[in-house]
């Protein structure tokens, strides 16, 4: 066979070998944050208003107005966000886990895998970005 064939991307641990697909990484990891926020308040909703009965969507609302913040600390590249992140979110599907009698789902792996690829995201962009004095003379060439 040949090794010219395309490749199609994975989709669980991803090459990070430009700037570009980093920062694409992070704002998928951003984007799973604002899906979830706005999945828990829907299910927060849906409880307050009696239309489901399931108890653990009671407290839904916490989740929405964790995620939210996360999802924008995410996006300005702070690895703080990225690891907390991740750490909540593990957290909140055990519980959820051992509530509802559950086992882990394709969308949890994937999340999951998604907010471990924005770690290492901001880990090569850690690793491979210059230092700012050197971008300052770069972007200004009086400056030099």
């Amino acid at each position: 066979m040949s090794d010219d064939r395309k490749k199609f991307p994975n989709i669980f641990w991803p090459k990070i070998e430009s700037k570009r697909q980093a920062e694409s990484l992070i704002k998928i990891a951003a984007g799973y944050c604002i899906f979830i926020s706005c999945m828990s308040l829907g299910a927060s909703l849906l409880y307050k208003y009696q239309i489901v009965d399931i108890p653990y969507f009671q407290s839904a609302w916490m989740s929405a107005f964790i995620y939210t913040p996360l999802a924008y600390f995410l996006y300005e590249k702070e690895k703080i966000a990225a690891w907390a992140t991740l750490i909540y979110y593990v957290f909140d599907q055990i519980y959820t886990m051992t509530i509802s009698s559950g086992t882990p789902g394709f969308l949890m792996i994937l999340v999951t895998c998604a907010f471990i690829s924005a770690i290492r995201a901001l880990r090569y962009l850690d690793k491979n970005s210059e230092p700012e004095h050197l971008q300052a003379k770069k972007e200004d060439p009086i400056a030099s």
